[in-house]
């Protein structure tokens, strides 16, 4: 089999020479064909991070590509007694490796047997181990000279091409974070762009926060977007163990799924982790955090990208302050944006009720929360209404179910909020006792912020907005927003509660313009405008419409004996009793003092007969007034017309009938003859 490369997969930057590695191989090749062995392997060394890794392989049973990844940056300690050829440089021959201190694995993985085991060496320097198979060939050593020249220069070559990469790499990240992204934030692009340009899957950034790691950031190279994996990404209890360890120990760690320990279950299980490495950020005074890389392949990362990695991370620190400061004005600018939504739309709320649902609505949005939820207060502090957004059923009723009707002082949440004004933030509901766990139980509630709803200094609820599939860690950012939120719900509440009093005021004005103060019934403005209306439809539909003019008989006699008082609640209860005795389309009106009128659009004269004896009975009915029983009576007057009758004349016929019923029957109700004469009114609408 001809000789080849076991390099790992090449990534965007970083590769070394084509001709550097093809002497080297041809080197090995010309050893291998010289002392007649089965195979010649090159295993690079790393002394900075004290490990291995296979380069080259010439003659038979080559390992194949993903083998060779496999055991790329090989911790020199784990290598067993070969740990000497590099350490001591010292030349091991090995009969049967089976017997010897040799990696049982790296025995299986490579076919290795017997061989000898040599260090290569220039300038007094450990540049790798070569690898002649089988044990019983002599090994020249102007042929392991020659190699050895071979991997200096290449390595020569490789390390000024990889400080032109890390260069070229800092540049285009330098870049990332000095200029604002079109989509997205500055920390995402730079995160995105890591990844990208290292040839591995995804970059995240754990943080620092009071001595504890805080999952933070985590972007895929190819742009892509899993909302719910970012958001389980942050809720995480704790980091990965090669997170913690690569923090506590300020070293690189690099780890596949041959150490599921310390990549941890949870993760490899839910994010399809194969390798991963953990470099921390800063410095051992000013620890910031770490930075990781993860892929789902089940390889080691080559040494290239490890050390690219590793030089981001030393720059990573300010390039990431520079990219934060982006997105904290890029959040700024978002918040600004939610804060005029709310002041806009809250503008126009014309309650404190609909001020609120634009509040949840907005704040929702504005802080990315899953649901929104307002609870409000009566004057004991009782939930008496409660608001949903985004809330589907059958948790929609739920809420309302469990809510409606709690003390909100008997709530320790509640009593956070009414004594204190200021927003609760919760990261987790299980470790937080401020809501009782039956008031949560079964419902989708992971994370929540609970926000006062206050005006003029009252507390009146309280604004909640959760995260119900993973934890949620409320950022610096967020609880801005929040703050921002608060008080411009305060405004907006109170202006919204000054729109309605004012609209109520308007409206009791307006009332108050078209209706009696004692009675509540319309008055003669809003008669006229009834009769009007009435008298238009007759001029499309035809029929007649019914004026009765009522006049009360010995009103003047209740005010005189039990006072003005007692007459006032005569005319009030009289009210009451004509308007029961009507249509409801029809209209009872008070003109002044002991006269009614009512209006009766499309009616007969049997109808409006029939309705002035019921108004002449319910007269005769006795009142009870300051204990004393009177009885009124009344006298009706009736005109009927249709569209060539205008609603003065109506009102001015009926006025004389009730005249004419007073003189004649004294208590009753008498039709305008001109009514009767002019045959208007016989016919029904």
């Amino acid at each position: 089999m001809t000789g080849g490369s076991v390099e790992g997969s090449p990534t965007v930057v970083g590769t070394t020479s084509g001709t550097d590695i093809d002497d080297l191989r041809a080197a090995c090749q010309e050893l291998c064909d010289a002392v007649g062995a089965r195979r010649v392997a090159v295993w690079v060394h790393d002394d900075r991070a004290g490990a291995v890794s296979p380069l080259v392989a010439v003659g038979a049973d080559v390992p194949a590509a993903d083998v060779a990844r496999r055991w790329s940056r090989l911790p020199v300690r784990e290598l067993g007694e070969l740990a000497d050829v590099l350490q001591h440089r010292t030349t091991i021959r090995v009969a049967d490796a089976a017997a010897r201190d040799i990696p049982a694995a790296l025995r299986t993985d490579f076919g290795l047997s017997s061989g000898w085991f040599l260090p290569l060496v220039a300038d007094d320097h450990a540049l790798g181990l070569l690898v002649v198979e089988p044990y019983e060939v002599d090994v020249a050593a102007e042929g392991v000279e020659r190699i050895a020249v071979a991997l200096s220069i290449a390595r020569a070559r490789y390390r000024a091409d990889r400080r032109q990469a890390e260069l070229d790499l800092l540049l285009d990240l330098t870049r990332t974070a000095v200029e604002p992204a079109a989509t997205g934030g500055a920390i995402e692009h730079l995160c995105q762009r890591l990844a990208l340009q290292l040839g591995v899957r995804r970059a995240c950034v754990f943080l620092a926060e009071d001595g504890v790691l805080v999952a933070a950031h985590a972007y895929h190279a190819d742009g892509s977007v899993d909302l719910d994996g970012f958001r389980a990404f942050t809720a995480a209890s704790s980091p990965p163990p090669i997170v913690e360890i690569a923090f506590r120990d300020r070293k690189t760690l690099v780890v596949d799924e041959s150490a599921p320990a310390m990549l941890g279950e949870w993760w490899i299980e839910r994010f399809g982790v194969g390798s991963g490495v953990a470099i921390p950020i800063g410095t051992a005074e000013e620890p910031k955090g770490v930075l990781t890389l993860d892929d789902p392949r089940p390889r080691r990362f080559t040494e290239r990208v490890v050390s690219l990695a590793e030089t981001t991370a030393t720059h990573f620190g300010l390039l990431y302050e520079r990219a934060r400061l982006l997105d904290d004005h890029a959040r700024g600018l978002r918040s600004g944006v939610a804060v005029r939504q709310l002041l806009r739309e809250g503008s126009r709320a014309q309650s404190p009720m609909e001020a609120v649902e634009i509040a949840a609505r907005v704040g929702r949005q504005a802080l990315e929360a899953e649901h929104a939820c307002a609870l409000l207060l009566d004057e004991r502090a009782t939930i008496e209404r409660v608001i949903t957004v985004a809330i589907e059923e059958p948790w929609r009723s739920e809420v309302h179910r469990r809510c409606l009707g709690l003390r909100a002082d008997n709530l320790p949440l509640g009593q956070r909020i009414l004594a204190g004004g200021q927003p609760v933030v919760v990261a987790d509901v299980a470790d937080s006792d401020l809501l009782p766990s039956e008031l949560l139980e079964e419902l989708p509630v992971r994370s929540y912020v609970a926000i006062p709803l206050a005006a003029s200094g009252e507390v009146r609820g309280s604004l909640l907005f959760t995260a119900s599939r993973h934890q949620r860690r409320w950022s610096r950012a967020d609880r801005h927003l929040i703050e921002q939120l608060m008080l411009e719900c305060e405004l907006v509440l109170e202006n919204a509660a000054l729109r309605e009093v004012e609209a109520a005021r308007t409206e009791e004005l307006a009332w108050r313009s078209l209706h009696d103060q004692l009675t509540g019934l319309p008055n003669r403005a809003l008669l006229d405008d009834r009769l009007a209306s009435a008298l238009r439809v007759t001029s499309r539909s035809g029929g007649s419409v019914a004026v009765l003019f009522i006049d009360l008989h010995r009103f003047k006699d209740v005010n005189d004996s039990v006072g003005h008082e007692a007459g006032d609640r005569v005319l009030a209860e009289l009210a009451t009793r004509f308007t029961a005795s009507v249509r409801p389309g029809d209209t009872v009106g008070r003109l002044a003092g002991d006269e009614f009128v009512i209006v009766l659009p499309q009616a007969t004269p049997d109808e409006a007969a029939a309705a002035a004896d019921r108004i002449c009975n319910v007269t005769l009915e006795p009142l009870t007034v300051v204990g004393r029983t009177v009885v009124v009576g009344a006298s009706v007057g009736i005109a009927l017309g249709g569209h060539t009758h205008s609603g003065p004349e109506l009102l001015r016929l009926a006025d004389a009938a009730m005249y004419r019923a007073k003189r004649t029957r004294g208590h009753g109700y008498a039709i305008a003859p001109e009514c009767l004469e002019s045959g208007e009114g016989t016919h029904g609408g």
